[in-house]
């Protein structure tokens, strides 16, 4: 469940019991063991993963186990309780499944660059997304015209048929409203010669579209004394026929290394990007701490769009954050308005445990964020309606 993170990493696990002698099964009543990989980054896909985790026990033969893994032990143990079985696998501790079945292949040894085919096993946004990419693609093929810019985004979204390849795990903000970093630690970012090891690996095996695996991808290198540009232009080095996709690149890296990642993203290898901006209220943006203001990440998006015209550029909002008002909201609708994004994801707030937006006062009420939220959506279809046209 949840991010594209925490799917890489139930691949690694898929992958480390097959190298251990393991036979999988999709039949939980034959299974010896089941992992539930479950997510805690908001209130509904906590409660997803504590479903599937009392569907599956439903269904265990006498005898078997069953285990919760991935972020939600750490985000939220007191929901997880005796459902973790005091087996702690999150994100930052996998190497705890060693243990667990006295493994001769160790999954630090086992990597996972490609996701499963099915399409089944991610979230249901993503999932209707690649449907429409596929979509495009076999519309552009056979269309004598060149698609609109709003359709030609969707080319560019990345699905099993890519390349994954990991520069970091954890981040460097402190974000008021997020609990993953109790599950993925601080910034901790792979030496640039393990990550072109994997690039290289990619290419040599025909792959072309590679994605950058990163919880934030823009501090890379922060805690090795270099930065993601640095990297990119590495991976420029290499010739060959492929296009990397950055994700997670939070606005506040992208502001402060702008100068030094146009003339890369200028190259044509760079089409799409993800920076999150969250909020296009400053009142809201600073109770989230995000590190930069509503102003300067317009600012960048700006430069973007004028200097590297052809790139993608993608972005989120968070709505009904704790002591957001009408009058916030409408500052986010008008900034999302006139934002220079081709696209973007709206998400309902959720207070999570440990963290401090859920101790702020003023927290709203599901229904009027649910609202709001419907209203954000419904501009963004209006906005892509508008750029099938241009």
């Amino acid at each position: 469940m949840g991010c594209v993170e925490n799917q890489l990493d139930g691949a690694r696990m898929e992958r480390f019991f097959q190298a251990n002698g393991w036979r999988l099964t999709e039949n939980p009543s034959e299974a010896d063991l089941v992992l539930v990989n479950s997510c805690g980054y908001t209130e509904a896909l906590e409660k997803s993963s504590l479903g599937a985790l009392d569907h599956l026990r439903a269904s265990l033969k006498p005898g078997a186990r069953i285990r919760l893994v991935g972020c939600l032990p750490a985000i939220n143990p007191e929901a997880a309780g005796e459902k973790s079985d005091g087996l702690k696998v999150i994100p930052r501790n996998l190497r705890a499944l060693n243990d667990l079945i006295n493994a001769q292949i160790p999954i630090e040894e086992v990597e996972a660059n490609t996701l499963p085919p099915d399409e089944e096993r991610i979230d249901r946004f993503r999932a209707a997304m690649i449907t429409l990419k596929r979509g495009v693609e076999a519309v552009d093929r056979m269309s004598p015209w060149k698609l609109p810019r709003g359709l030609r985004q969707f080319r560019y979204i990345y699905d099993d048929k890519a390349y994954y390849v990991k520069i970091s795990v954890g981040c460097l903000g402190r974000c008021s409203f997020c609990a993953v970093r109790r599950a993925k630690g601080k910034l901790l970012s792979r030496d640039p010669e393990h990550i072109l090891k994997d690039f290289d690996e990619g290419l040599a095996r025909g792959y072309r579209d590679i994605v950058l695996s990163a919880d934030e991808s823009g501090s890379y290198g922060r805690d090795r004394g270099t930065t993601l540009a640095e990297l990119l232009k590495e991976f420029l080095k290499r010739p060959g026929d492929y296009q990397i996709f950055l994700r997670n690149l939070d606005p506040e890296w992208l502001i402060k290394d702008l100068d030094n990642l146009i003339p890369l993203f200028q190259t044509g290898r760079f089409p799409y990007v993800v920076a999150p901006v969250q909020s296009g209220s400053q009142t809201i943006l600073s109770l989230m701490d995000r590190g930069y203001t509503t102003a300067q990440a317009a600012e960048a998006f700006v430069r973007l769009r004028k200097e590297v015209p052809k790139l993608i550029l993608r972005t989120h909002f968070i709505v009904g954050f704790p002591g957001e008002t009408e009058a916030h909201f409408q500052e986010t609708m008008d900034y999302a308005r006139q934002l220079k994004v081709d696209h973007f994801k709206v998400h309902e707030f959720s207070a999570r445990p440990h963290t401090r937006a859920a101790l702020l006062p003023n927290q709203l009420p599901p229904e009027v964020i649910r609202r709001r939220a419907k209203r954000l959506k419904i501009l963004g279809l209006e906005i892509f309606a508008r750029s099938v046209f241009n």
